[in-house]
């Protein structure tokens, strides 16, 4: 009844400013805008039909979400009901602070919402919780490629369907903290490569106005509150690495610049309105920022090695999982391999080779906007090595992130660029394309072609024929080769596909 009631709902505001665009009393045709966010919603309560319907529970283990977060926010949830505030949960340990323990995300507003509206909810709230946050994530992707980078919104969507269907926001499902924090990221970045575009603006008589102080600071002070919002939901390993990507992505922006006129003068308000941004969302999360450091320095992390730091790094063995991400089993009961379980990053076929058109097939004047998420893309990867490559370790020098571990998480900054680069893929072919472009279009194509040929003709004979050579073999090795040989002929059937669309 519920879902009917909102869509309902939504399907009226659609007519209405339907209605409105096409009488003139609306500017912007806001009913496409409210259409995909529409598809964006159906696209998650499709995916995750089983779990909407009650026959399947997400994860299956349980995961974080059933043995962490759901007794930690129903002890909030009943403490804020009796009227006082979850300040000390005696329930654990010899009794511990609920307010210093950063994942207890009691003053997120999602969380606040539930915690007041049923206090005694079910474990299926939190999954329902967890598919808002995904839809959250593409619709913030949608907003940020649509209104910030002017893409068509056709190419938009198809930003927000892959950033939101990227392996780390489906392999942490179950974290839901870490999902909210992380969802928040396009919308911060949305508001931030707007303030910087702003600064770019050839100056002039008729640009006072828009470059006064105040609107300059409100510009510069919004990602910080939307960073600070999304902070709330207690996942401070997830606050840090959209901080540091949007330091990273400043530093970019700004090297893009370096040959226009006034640079300097742009690099120091740059500089201004990410200080601002960052100053802001300390300010407005520090009632659940200033508990977590201090408890921090009490907990055991405080004497790990870099060894300890490491864990969970994206084994270079694993970047198979770009194409084949079922290659070393989904999931605990099925993974192996000689390094841990994590995310690796799998964005989709399509998405993957979109993003390398978008690169190849940019326009001139594009280049200042694609280069820095290129280069966001390759950074993120190289930190999301981790022990495997240098630079991950430089990073554990800075205050807070030698405590923090996993550093595979990092690959949400590269499934969030590469995201946005298929979005400008996909925008260029929707429009005409010169000749160098089309000849340039035209050998992807073919190479697209030839790889196709050689794993139908070479690779999935080769694995069938595995599949038959370790019949009378171990049970458990039967098992691996049939799982890899499904995710060797998805991947197959996808790249068929995708070369197909393309053609």
């Amino acid at each position: 009844m519920v879902w009917i009631v909102l869509a309902s709902i939504w399907i009226a505001l659609i007519a209405l400013s339907r209605w409105a665009y096409r009488s003139g009393r609306w500017r912007a045709p806001c009913h496409l805008d409210l259409t995909a966010l529409a598809v964006l919603a159906l696209a998650v309560l499709g995916f995750f039909w089983r779990v909407v319907a009650g026959q399947n529970w997400m994860p299956a283990d349980g995961g974080d979400l059933v043995s962490f977060l759901f007794p930690t926010y129903r002890y909030a949830a009943s403490t804020l009901a009796q009227g006082a505030w979850p300040l000390w949960n005696g329930h654990v340990y010899g009794g511990a602070p609920h307010v210093g323990d950063i994942q207890a995300g009691f003053l997120y507003p999602p969380n606040l919402l539930l915690f007041a509206v049923k206090p005694d909810f079910s474990y299926a709230a939190l999954q329902g919780l967890s598919m808002a946050h995904l839809w959250f994530a593409g619709a913030g992707m949608y907003l940020f490629l649509a209104h910030g980078r002017g893409l068509r919104r056709t190419a938009a969507l198809a930003g927000g369907l892959a950033f939101m269907f990227s392996d780390a926001f489906l392999t942490h499902f179950g974290n839901l903290n870490l999902n909210a924090v992380l969802s928040w990221l396009p919308w911060v970045f949305w508001a931030h490569s707007a303030a910087l575009d702003r600064l770019a603006v050839p100056s002039g008589p008729d640009q006072r106005e828009r470059r006064g102080w105040l609107g300059f600071a409100l510009r510069a002070a919004l990602p910080g509150v939307l960073l600070a919002v999304g902070s709330l939901a207690g996942h401070i390993q997830a606050t840090l690495f959209i901080a540091l990507a949007l330091a990273g992505y400043t530093l970019l922006w700004l090297y893009t610049q370096r040959t226009e006129s006034g640079g300097l003068h742009v690099a120091g308000r740059a500089l201004l309105t990410l200080s601002i941004a960052g100053a802001v969302a300390i300010l407005l999360a520090g009632p659940v920022l200033l508990p977590a450091l201090d408890l921090a320095g009490r907990t055991g992390r405080t004497a790990w090695t870099y060894t300890e730091a490491a864990g969970y790094s994206l084994s270079p063995a694993q970047l198979v999982g770009w194409l084949i991400p079922g290659f070393f089993g989904r999931g605990p009961q099925f993974h192996w391999g000689a390094w841990p379980r994590v995310e690796v990053g799998y964005l989709g076929i399509l998405p993957l080779i979109l993003a390398g058109i978008g690169v190849l097939l940019r326009h001139r004047d594009q280049g200042r906007r694609i280069w820095p998420l290129v280069w966001l893309a390759l950074g993120s990867f190289v930190l999301a090595l981790g022990i495997y490559a240098i630079p991950h370790g430089w990073l554990t020098l800075l205050p807070g992130l030698g405590q923090l571990r996993a550093p595979a998480r990092l690959i949400v900054l590269t499934d969030f660029a590469l995201a946005a680069l298929a979005a400008y893929g996909l925008d260029m072919l929707l429009r005409p394309l010169d000749a160098d472009q089309r000849a340039a279009l035209g050998r992807v194509l073919r190479g697209l072609v030839r790889m196709a040929a050689g794993v139908f003709g070479i690779v999935l004979p080769l694995a069938y024929l595995a599949l038959l050579l370790v019949q009378d073999r171990d049970p458990a090795i039967v098992t691996r080769v049939s799982i890899t040989l499904i995710a060797v002929v998805s991947f197959a059937l996808l790249l068929a596909a995708s070369t197909g669309w393309l053609w």
